[in-house]
Protein backbone atom coordinates (compact mmCIF):
# COMPACT_ATOMS: atom_id res chain seq x y z
CA UNK A 1 0.00 0.00 0.00
CA UNK A 2 1.62 3.10 -0.91
CA UNK A 3 1.53 6.43 0.57
CA UNK A 4 -0.21 8.64 -1.29
CA UNK A 5 2.71 11.01 -2.14
CA UNK A 6 3.96 8.76 -5.17
CA UNK A 7 2.17 10.86 -7.70
CA UNK A 8 0.92 13.76 -5.28
CA UNK A 9 3.02 16.70 -5.25
CA UNK A 10 5.41 15.96 -8.09
CA UNK A 11 7.66 18.84 -9.27
CA UNK A 12 10.54 20.04 -10.52
CA UNK A 13 12.13 20.21 -7.49
CA UNK A 14 15.11 18.42 -6.74
CA UNK A 15 14.92 17.40 -3.32
CA UNK A 16 16.22 14.00 -1.36
CA UNK A 17 13.41 12.17 0.63
CA UNK A 18 12.98 9.90 3.38
CA UNK A 19 9.45 7.85 4.17
CA UNK A 20 8.97 5.42 6.91
CA UNK A 21 6.06 3.59 7.06
CA UNK A 22 4.13 1.41 9.70
CA UNK A 23 1.26 -1.08 9.01
CA UNK A 24 -0.58 -0.55 11.56
CA UNK A 25 -3.74 -2.62 10.45
CA UNK A 26 -3.27 -6.11 8.72
CA UNK A 27 -6.62 -8.39 8.88
CA UNK A 28 -7.96 -10.94 6.80
CA UNK A 29 -11.42 -11.03 5.13
CA UNK A 30 -11.36 -14.13 3.23
CA UNK A 31 -9.26 -16.28 1.02
CA UNK A 32 -5.84 -14.33 -0.17
CA UNK A 33 -7.77 -10.86 0.72
CA UNK A 34 -7.02 -7.81 3.34
CA UNK A 35 -7.72 -4.88 5.18
CA UNK A 36 -4.52 -2.92 5.62
CA UNK A 37 -3.63 0.75 6.92
CA UNK A 38 -0.22 2.28 7.35
CA UNK A 39 0.81 5.81 8.56
CA UNK A 40 3.59 7.32 6.99
CA UNK A 41 6.12 10.17 7.98
CA UNK A 42 8.70 11.54 6.18
CA UNK A 43 10.70 14.36 5.46
CA UNK A 44 12.78 16.51 2.21
CA UNK A 45 15.69 18.15 2.08
CA UNK A 46 16.29 20.40 -1.14
CA UNK A 47 18.80 19.89 -3.40
CA UNK A 48 18.98 23.27 -4.95
CA UNK A 49 19.41 26.36 -3.16
CA UNK A 50 16.26 27.66 -4.50
CA UNK A 51 13.58 27.10 -6.33
CA UNK A 52 12.41 27.74 -10.23
CA UNK A 53 10.63 31.03 -9.21
CA UNK A 54 13.25 32.45 -7.14
CA UNK A 55 12.04 31.13 -3.76
CA UNK A 56 14.72 30.02 -1.05
CA UNK A 57 14.02 26.67 -0.87
CA UNK A 58 14.24 24.91 2.39
CA UNK A 59 13.14 21.54 4.37
CA UNK A 60 9.64 19.75 4.52
CA UNK A 61 8.36 17.21 6.69
CA UNK A 62 4.88 15.15 6.32
CA UNK A 63 2.82 13.02 7.59
CA UNK A 64 -0.21 10.30 5.52
CA UNK A 65 -2.38 7.60 6.33
CA UNK A 66 -3.73 4.69 3.68
CA UNK A 67 -6.28 2.46 4.56
CA UNK A 68 -7.85 -0.49 1.55
CA UNK A 69 -8.41 -3.59 0.61
CA UNK A 70 -6.11 -5.91 -1.15
CA UNK A 71 -6.85 -9.32 -2.84
CA UNK A 72 -4.92 -11.60 -5.47
CA UNK A 73 -7.27 -9.84 -8.35
CA UNK A 74 -8.68 -6.67 -7.17
CA UNK A 75 -7.22 -3.74 -4.72
CA UNK A 76 -8.90 -0.11 -3.32
CA UNK A 77 -7.55 2.04 -1.52
CA UNK A 78 -7.58 5.70 -0.01
CA UNK A 79 -4.86 8.01 1.09
CA UNK A 80 -4.34 11.71 2.57
CA UNK A 81 -1.88 13.68 4.56
CA UNK A 82 -0.18 17.37 4.83
CA UNK A 83 2.88 18.54 4.02
CA UNK A 84 4.79 21.68 5.60
CA UNK A 85 7.78 23.39 4.50
CA UNK A 86 10.29 25.63 6.60
CA UNK A 87 10.93 29.21 6.64
CA UNK A 88 13.98 30.65 5.14
CA UNK A 89 14.99 34.33 5.16
CA UNK A 90 11.46 34.86 4.68
CA UNK A 91 10.84 33.04 2.16
CA UNK A 92 8.38 29.86 2.57
CA UNK A 93 6.24 27.88 0.55
CA UNK A 94 2.78 26.92 1.25
CA UNK A 95 0.98 23.97 3.23
CA UNK A 96 -0.47 21.12 1.24
CA UNK A 97 -2.92 19.03 1.81
CA UNK A 98 -3.23 16.09 -0.70
CA UNK A 99 -5.45 12.74 -0.96
CA UNK A 100 -5.20 9.77 -3.21
CA UNK A 101 -7.94 7.07 -4.28
CA UNK A 102 -6.59 4.05 -6.34
CA UNK A 103 -8.56 1.06 -8.30
CA UNK A 104 -5.84 -1.70 -9.14
CA UNK A 105 -6.69 -5.22 -10.93
CA UNK A 106 -4.14 -7.99 -11.50
CA UNK A 107 -5.30 -10.37 -14.47
CA UNK A 108 -5.05 -14.15 -13.86
CA UNK A 109 -1.67 -14.81 -15.61
CA UNK A 110 -0.32 -12.62 -13.61
CA UNK A 111 -1.51 -13.99 -10.48
CA UNK A 112 2.29 -15.54 -9.29
CA UNK A 113 3.23 -16.36 -5.37
CA UNK A 114 6.31 -15.02 -4.37
CA UNK A 115 8.98 -15.17 -5.22
CA UNK A 116 7.96 -14.56 -8.56
CA UNK A 117 7.96 -11.14 -9.80
CA UNK A 118 3.97 -9.23 -9.19
CA UNK A 119 2.75 -6.69 -11.66
CA UNK A 120 -0.01 -4.93 -10.67
CA UNK A 121 -1.72 -1.59 -12.87
CA UNK A 122 -4.35 0.88 -11.24
CA UNK A 123 -6.09 3.83 -12.14
CA UNK A 124 -5.32 6.82 -9.99
CA UNK A 125 -6.38 9.87 -8.37
CA UNK A 126 -4.78 12.70 -6.52
CA UNK A 127 -5.86 15.79 -5.38
CA UNK A 128 -4.01 18.42 -3.81
CA UNK A 129 -4.51 22.13 -2.11
CA UNK A 130 -1.38 24.11 -1.68
CA UNK A 131 -1.38 26.97 -0.07
CA UNK A 132 0.17 30.75 -0.80
CA UNK A 133 3.74 30.95 -0.02
CA UNK A 134 5.45 34.00 1.40
CA UNK A 135 8.37 35.96 -0.36
CA UNK A 136 10.60 38.17 1.36
CA UNK A 137 7.68 38.02 4.24
CA UNK A 138 5.42 38.97 1.85
CA UNK A 139 2.14 36.74 0.42
CA UNK A 140 3.51 35.17 -2.96
CA UNK A 141 0.57 35.73 -5.25
CA UNK A 142 2.10 33.48 -8.30
CA UNK A 143 1.93 30.19 -5.52
CA UNK A 144 -0.42 28.30 -4.32
CA UNK A 145 -3.59 26.61 -6.10
CA UNK A 146 -5.66 23.25 -5.83
CA UNK A 147 -5.38 20.69 -8.83
CA UNK A 148 -7.19 17.13 -9.55
CA UNK A 149 -5.33 14.45 -12.25
CA UNK A 150 -6.58 11.10 -12.68
CA UNK A 151 -4.86 8.49 -14.96
CA UNK A 152 -2.59 5.17 -15.02
CA UNK A 153 -0.46 3.75 -12.77
CA UNK A 154 1.85 0.38 -12.68
CA UNK A 155 3.67 -1.55 -9.42
CA UNK A 156 6.31 -3.94 -10.18
CA UNK A 157 7.17 -5.94 -6.99
CA UNK A 158 10.10 -8.46 -6.58
CA UNK A 159 11.22 -9.86 -3.64
CA UNK A 160 12.54 -7.12 -1.43
CA UNK A 161 12.38 -4.25 -4.34
CA UNK A 162 9.27 -1.72 -5.89
CA UNK A 163 9.03 0.25 -8.87
CA UNK A 164 6.03 2.29 -9.14
CA UNK A 165 5.73 4.65 -12.50
CA UNK A 166 2.49 6.22 -13.94
CA UNK A 167 1.66 9.19 -15.91
CA UNK A 168 -1.56 11.31 -14.53
CA UNK A 169 -3.51 13.92 -16.40
CA UNK A 170 -5.14 16.75 -14.68
CA UNK A 171 -9.49 17.38 -14.89
CA UNK A 172 -9.35 20.68 -12.17
CA UNK A 173 -6.53 23.21 -11.74
CA UNK A 174 -6.14 26.15 -10.22
CA UNK A 175 -3.03 27.42 -9.98
CA UNK A 176 -2.72 31.19 -9.35
CA UNK A 177 -1.35 32.81 -12.26
CA UNK A 178 0.75 29.83 -12.70
CA UNK A 179 0.86 28.02 -16.15
CA UNK A 180 -1.35 24.84 -16.46
CA UNK A 181 -0.10 21.68 -15.93
CA UNK A 182 -0.29 19.09 -19.26
CA UNK A 183 0.25 15.87 -17.27
CA UNK A 184 2.21 14.62 -14.22
CA UNK A 185 4.98 11.95 -14.75
CA UNK A 186 6.08 9.85 -11.69
CA UNK A 187 8.57 7.20 -10.98
CA UNK A 188 9.35 5.35 -7.42
CA UNK A 189 11.62 2.67 -6.39
CA UNK A 190 11.21 1.10 -3.24
CA UNK A 191 13.51 -1.51 -1.07
CA UNK A 192 11.48 -2.55 1.53
CA UNK A 193 13.31 -3.54 5.42
CA UNK A 194 11.53 -6.79 6.90
CA UNK A 195 11.32 -6.89 10.15
CA UNK A 196 11.45 -10.50 11.87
Amino acid sequence: MTSGRTMAMMSSNQDLEATLGWRFQRRAVGAGARLESTVFVGAGVPLQDSRPDGMLAAPSVYASVATGYASRAHYFWVGGGYQYFGERKGDQMGDTLFFSAVYGYRPPFLRVDYPKPDLRFFVEAVGEHTARGTHHGFEYFLSGGDAVLIGPTTLLLYKQYGFEAGMLFPVYQQKNLQPDEKFRFGVNFTYFFWRK
